[in-house]
Order: structure tokens, then C-alpha cells, then sequence
């Protein structure tokens, strides 16, 4: 393949600060625009005229160093939030697990079935805890007067966003057995 090597003058350009300054999204598009052959940027071919006539801003190298340290410092800081995000992810999937499974007690505490079984009991699902109930879901909503409450997750929406005609918006408590529920239906 064809890659192009950039070599800075001594004193003048920092190898660093060049890299940054063809990684940022606009100096590509700007390159795609002026270049020849293709726009597939992996493929992406710059003849020797534009690459000779092509313009950059050049602070003092001290500058242009800094610049790119931050700039790397940034990055890191990205890659350890992603990191730390993803970490939060499995954490959220097995506390997930944990509270929809066993519960916890009147002291706040998880529920353990290992330390004390006593706590729980078998049902069709599986161990539960011995306060929870196993029960089809439209015999619960039969139980709440016919409706499931949802929120205040999901929806940005308001009361005072409604109309009379428009886009209904047909939430759980519209959800019957085997059809949706017209009555009250709020419309955007």
C-alpha cells in the first residue's frame, strides 16, 4: 500500500501535534475535498501538489508539544471513562439479577439463598423469597384496577403535552388482554 511519511523540520514542527492535527474529522474532509482519486478515506490518494500547497496552523513547537499532550491526556481520560462505563454495565446487570431474584430484606440487605434458604421457597419460577408471590400478569393488573404505572423512567413527555387527535401514544396501562385499551388514550 501507499502511506504517506511526514517528516517535520527540526525546530519547526512536532511529529505529535502533526498527528493530532490529521486525526481531527475536518482536516480529513478538507484532504477528501481537495484530493484526487478516491473518497474512500482508507484509500484516499493526495498528490504531491496539494500536499505542497496544503495549509496548517504552526503555533512554536513548545506550544504544538503542549497541545498534543493534552490532547493525548484527553484521550486517556475517554478511554478510562469507557472503561469505568463498561465496568458500571456488568455491575448494573448482576445487581439486576440480584434484586429481581432474591430481593432484599426489611434491613435493606440482598437476600441470600446459600446462607439462609429459610428465606425462600420454590415456586413455578424457580426459588423466590417467601413474600413474593408468583402471578400471571394480567391477573396483577386486574389487581390495580386494570393498569400498570411505568415511570418516571422513559418518557419526557407531560401531561400538558397531550392533545385531543394526533399521534396516540399507547402506553402499558393501555395494554389489555389481546388488545389495546382506547379509553383515556393521550394523543401528541
Amino acid at each position: 500500500g501507499e502511506f504517506p511519511v511526514f517528516q517535520g523540520v527540526d525546530g519547526k514542527l512536532a511529529g505529535e501535534y502533526l498527528n493530532w492535527y490529521f486525526t481531527r474529522p475536518y482536516t480529513w474532509k478538507k484532504i477528501e475535498k481537495e484530493s484526487m482519486g478516491t473518497s474512500n478515506a482508507s484509500r484516499l490518494r493526495w498528490n504531491e501538489k496539494s500536499f505542497k500547497s496544503y495549509k496548517i496552523p504552526l503555533p512554536p513547537l513548545p506550544e504544538q508539544r503542549k497541545i498534543a499532550e493534552i490532547l493525548g491526556s484527553v484521550d486517556g481520560v475517554i478511554e478510562r471513562t469507557r472503561a469505568v462505563i463498561e465496568q458500571l454495565k456488568t455491575v448494573k446487570k448482576g445487581l439486576m439479577n440480584k434484586l429481581l431474584t432474591c430481593g432484599i430484606d426489611k434491613h435493606g440487605k440482598f437476600r441470600d439463598p446459600i446462607k439462609h434458604p429459610e428465606q425462600f421457597k420454590q415456586s413455578r419460577l424457580g426459588l423466590i423469597p417467601k413474600e413474593w408471590d408468583v402471578e400471571l400478569l394480567a391477573k396483577a393488573c386486574e389487581m390495580g384496577g386494570g393498569s400498570i404505572q411505568i415511570g418516571p423512567f422513559g418518557s419526557l413527555l407531560h401531561a400538558s403535552d397531550y392533545q385531543e387527535t394526533g399521534i396516540p401514544i399507547i402506553t402499558v396501562e393501555h395494554i389489555g388482554e389481546r388488545q389495546i385499551l382506547h379509553e383515556n388514550l393521550p394523543y401528541v
